[in-house]
């Protein structure tokens, strides 16, 4: 009896000192458990606030690009391009130039670049900010679109205003059917006359870009050579600023036809347009604004032109040269996104009640007065945009 007792306290003993061992062992595990899961809840702690702070730095940077295109399109050369501004974030989401209180901060800087871009050297402003968000860094970069003058553009050199120079990137006149044959049908409808319609005297594209013609010290005024029976330039581009006044004379037998393609049209200078029944001679200009671009009104598609100064037609008769204003200096329109264009001598025939004489001999389509749609000076819409308001920001 005494050694069976003896027995069960031995066993007991052996029991509790295996329990003791579990119990450790169960506390280890479990301690193990739990640091693991406290470093992978602190890691994904850490993650979660990384990546938290990279979208904010992503944030911080992109508005202080959009701060500073903002600023350039309003002051443009005024604009210190050689000076980083630092812009710093405070943490009601607020802004200030002033570093009390803030939780990030981004470094904005503006440069201007001459690139050349497909044989063209074009002025890109570039736009490059470093945002620090909680010691974390984000970069972004934009720039706008190209802005390049006549010059650069190969429309003419300092010395001709005839187009002449060698051309630059110039299109096929294929590729731009419906002016081509909108010229053709122009001038077989005024006194049967349709020869020489094939290829364009000039030709340019530089849709991605905005293009300025500026007047220089030899050259103040754009002109049409007369040294051929058609003379045809067409110029295409995102915007186009003609800041030079645009004479259209033709000599007798001879057709200047000016095609400007674009969704912006600024014409600072006075224009003269010609026509001459009897001589069978027209100088004039055509606007068209190209497809998929445009204002949308009514669901039509417009595209814009600004005259800043007057549009005068001279008519040449048998009794000498009658003037008229057809188009009035501050004067903005919509105009509508014809295939063909839009011929501002047809259509001043069409809708300005101005007599002219054998008006019928020139022909072509004719025009509605909504066509072009005169826009009051008293609404936005109507003042006129520089080059950094209407330029294109492309985001790197």
């Amino acid at each position: 009896m005494i050694k069976f007792i003896k027995s069960i306290n031995s066993y007991i003993r052996e029991e509790k000192g295996m329990s003791m061992i579990l119990a450790v062992m169960l506390i280890f595990v479990v301690s193990v458990l739990a640091t693991a899961l406290y470093n992978y809840a602190m890691t994904e702690i850490v993650s979660v606030r990384t990546e938290t702070d990279i979208e904010k730095a992503k944030y911080l940077a992109r508005t202080g690009i959009i701060s500073a295109v903002a600023a350039w399109k309003e002051n443009g050369d005024k604009i210190n391009a050689s000076k980083t501004t630092t812009i710093y974030q405070r943490a009601d989401g607020t802004f200030s130039s002033d570093s009390d209180d803030s939780v990030g901060r981004v470094d904005v800087s503006i440069s201007s670049v001459t690139k050349t871009i497909n044989e063209v050297t074009s002025t890109v402003t570039e736009f490059d900010a470093t945002a620090v968000y909680n010691n974390t860094t984000q970069k972004m970069k934009a720039s706008t679109s190209p802005i390049s003058n006549e010059l650069s553009l190969g429309w003419f050199d300092e010395n001709t205003v005839n187009q002449t120079a060698t051309l630059k990137g110039n299109e096929d006149s294929s590729s731009r059917p419906e002016i081509n044959n909108f010229i053709s049908n122009l001038l077989s409808a005024i006194f049967g006359s349709g020869s020489n319609t094939s290829n364009y005297k000039f030709k340019y594209s530089y849709f991605n870009g905005i293009a300025k013609c500026e007047p220089s010290p030899s050259v103040q005024k754009f002109v049409m050579s007369n040294n051929e029976a058609t003379n045809k330039v067409i110029f295409t581009a995102q915007a186009i600023f003609m800041e030079r006044p645009i004479d259209m004379a033709a000599n007798d037998s001879r057709y200047n036809i000016l095609v400007i393609q674009s969704k912006d049209i600024y014409f600072k200078g006075n224009i003269d347009l010609y026509y001459s029944p009897l001589r069978s001679s027209v100088g004039t200009i055509v606007i068209s604004c190209p497809d998929g671009v445009g204002y949308k009104i009514d669901s039509k598609y417009y595209g814009k032109v600004f005259f800043e100064g007057d549009v005068t037609l001279h008519v040449r008769g048998l009794l000498g040269t009658t003037k008229y204003t057809i188009f009035k200096n501050g004067e903005t329109y919509y105009f509508s996104q014809e295939a063909e264009g839009i011929d501002l001598i047809k259509y001043a025939i069409d809708n300005k009640n101005i007599n002219v004489s054998f008006s019928s001999f020139y022909g072509g389509k004719k025009y509605n007065r909504d066509d072009m749609k005169l826009i009051p000076r008293t609404s936005k819409d109507a003042v006129p945009l520089s080059p950094e308001a209407l330029t294109t920001i492309v985001w790197h």
